[in-house]
C-alpha cells in the first residue's frame, strides 16, 4: 500500500525493535485518537481517522461532504428501523431489511472492489469474492423467508443456518486459496527495495475473560523503483508483531503487483500455516452446512419444535416478563475458569469500586477493600466508583503476609444480573 503520512493510525519511526517508551507512546496516541471520534464532524471521518482527504475544488469537496452526511443519516434510519423491528417482534421485517443492507453492501464490493477505507488496490479480487458471497447469501435468505410456509419452524431455522454456514465456508475457502496463490497470480514482479523505517498501528481484541488485549501491527517502509518511478510503500497486510525481522537500511527483494506497483506482498498473506488453517475452517463450515442440509432433507427435522426466548431487555420493554437473572453455580465457575483457578482454592465476595483510571491497555479499577488487586477492564465498560460487584478470586500467597492486595480476581458479576448459588464464601484467613 502507499504510505500515507497523514494517516493518524500509522506511526512511523526507525526502531527495528520497539522500545517500551515508543510502545506506550503509540498506544497512548491511539487511545487519544479514539476519543477524538466523539467530537469530530462525522462528515470528516475519513480524513480525521484515516487521513484520506477529499480531492477536487472546494465546491466538489463540499458536495462529497453533503453526500456523505446523507449516507450517515440513511444508515442511522436503517439501524433505528432494525432495532424497532426487534422491539416490536417483527422478525420478518428485520430479516428483509437486514438482507437488503447486506445485499447492497455485497453489490457495492463487487462493483468497486473496495471493502475498507484503507487497503491495497490488489485486494479487489478478494473483495469481489466476499461481496459475491454476501449478496448471494442475502438473496437466498430472502427467498427462504418468502417461501417459509413450505417448511416447518425447525426446518426454516436449520435451513437458515445451512445457507449462512455454507456460503461463509465457501467464501472463506475460495478467498484463502486465492490468497495462497496470490504470489504467483497477483504479486508477480520482484524488485529490490530498501527499508527506510517502520510503520506500526494498534489493534485491540477481547479475550474470553472480557479483557482487552492490545496488539501492535508492523510493516517495514520500503523505498524502491519500478518502471522509472520511485515508490514508498508498506506491506498490504501488516504483521501482528511489534518488532521487525528486516533491519533499517537493509536491501531485500520484495514482490509487487505490476498493475499496482505500490502493492507489496506481505509474508502473512501466503503463509502456509495461515492459509491451511483458513481452508480447514472453511471446509468445516461447509461440512456443517452439508450435514444440517442432509438432516433436513431426510425429514428428520420435520417433527422438531423450536423454543425461542427473547432478550430480557426487550421483554422488559414490552412488559411481558421480568428480567431473568443468570444463576452461577460452582460447577460453572470451575469449568469456565479452570485455567485461572488452577489447583488453588477460590472464594466469593462482594466489593465496592473505589476509583477507575485510564491506562494504555484499558481502564483500571480499584476497590474500597485494599486486599483486592486492581482489575483491568475494557475501555468504556469499567463500572463507576461506588458500584457494588460480585467477585470470584484466589489468594496470591506471595503477598498474603503483607495483608495488602493479595486477593486476585478472575471474574466479576453485577448483582441483579447474576446470582451466585454455590457454596464458596469469602476468604477468612
Amino acid at each position: 500500500m502507499f504510505y500515507n503520512k497523514d494517516n493518524p493510525q500509522w506511526h512511523f519511526n526507525q526502531e527495528q525493535f520497539l522500545s517500551e517508551e515508543e510502545y506506550d507512546l503509540i498506544v497512548g496516541e491511539n487511545i487519544d485518537l479514539a476519543k477524538t471520534m466523539l467530537t469530530s464532524d462525522v462528515r470528516d471521518f475519513g480524513e480525521k481517522i484515516y487521513g484520506v482527504k477529499d480531492l477536487g475544488t472546494v465546491e466538489e469537496q463540499e458536495a462529497k461532504r453533503k453526500k456523505r452526511m446523507l449516507g450517515i443519516i440513511g444508515g442511522a434510519v436503517v439501524f433505528a428501523g432494525l432495532v424497532l423491528a426487534l422491539i416490536l417482534k417483527q422478525i420478518l421485517i428485520f430479516g428483509f431489511v437486514a438482507c437488503a443492507v447486506f445485499f447492497a453492501a455485497g453489490i457495492s464490493m463487487i462493483v468497486t472492489g473496495k471493502g475498507d477505507i484503507v487497503e491495497s488496490s490488489s485486494r479487489a479480487r478478494l473483495n469481489r469474492v466476499i461481496g459475491g458471497g454476501m449478496a448471494l447469501a442475502s438473496l437466498l435468505l430472502v427467498l427462504l423467508m418468502i417461501f417459509r410456509n413450505h417448511f416447518s419452524q425447525a426446518e426454516f431455522f436449520i435451513l437458515m443456518a445451512v445457507l449462512v454456514f455454507g456460503i461463509a465456508g465457501l467464501a472463506l475457502t475460495i478467498v484463502s486459496i486465492l490468497k495462497g496463490f496470490s504470489g504467483k497470480t497477483i504479486y508477480t514482479q520482484e524488485v529490490s527495495a530498501t527499508c527506510t523505517g517502520y510503520v506500526r498501528s494498534v489493534s485491540r481484541d477481547e479475550t474470553q475473560n472480557h479483557r482487552m488485549v492490545t496488539f501492535i501491527n508492523t510493516s517495514p517502509l520500503f523505498s524502491y523503483y519500478y518502471a522509472g518511478v520511485q515508490y514508498e510503500a508498506v506491506w498490504d497486510e501488516f504483521v501482528v508483531k511489534k518488532d521487525s525481522d528486516i533491519a533499517l537500511n537493509q536491501t531485500v527483494t520484495i514482490k509487487i503487483d505490476p498493475r499496482h506497483p505500490e502493492s507489496i506482498l506481505s509474508p502473512v498473506t501466503t503463509h502456509p500455516g495461515v492459509i491451511a488453517f483458513q481452508i480447514i475452517m472453511g471446509l468445516l463450515f461447509v461440512g456443517v452446512a452439508a450435514g444440517l442440509g442432509i438432516y433436513t432433507v431426510s425429514g428428520a427435522a420435520e417433527g422438531l419444535t423450536v423454543e425461542t426466548s427473547w432478550n430480557p431487555a426487550i421483554e422488559e420493554i414490552n412488559g411481558e416478563t421480568e428480567p431473568s437473572v443468570l444463576q452461577i453455580t460452582d460447577e460453572m465457575i470451575e469449568q469456565y475458569y479452570s485455567a485461572d483457578i488452577g489447583n488453588k482454592e477460590w472464594y466469593f465476595d462482594t466489593v465496592t469500586v473505589a476509583a477507575k483510571n485510564y491506562t494504555s491497555d484499558g481502564q483500571k479499577i480499584t476497590f474500597t477493600d485494599d486486599t483486592f488487586i486492581s482489575l483491568l477492564s475494557p475501555d468504556g465498560q469499567a463500572p463507576e466508583p461506588g458500584t457494588e460487584l460480585m467477585v470470584f478470586y484466589t489468594i496470591d500467597e506471595d503477598y498474603l503476609e503483607s495483608g495488602y492486595k493479595y486477593k486476585r480476581i478472575f471474574t466479576t458479576g453485577k448483582p441483579g444480573e447474576v446470582e451466585y448459588v454455590g457454596s464458596h464464601a469469602s476468604y477468612e484467613g
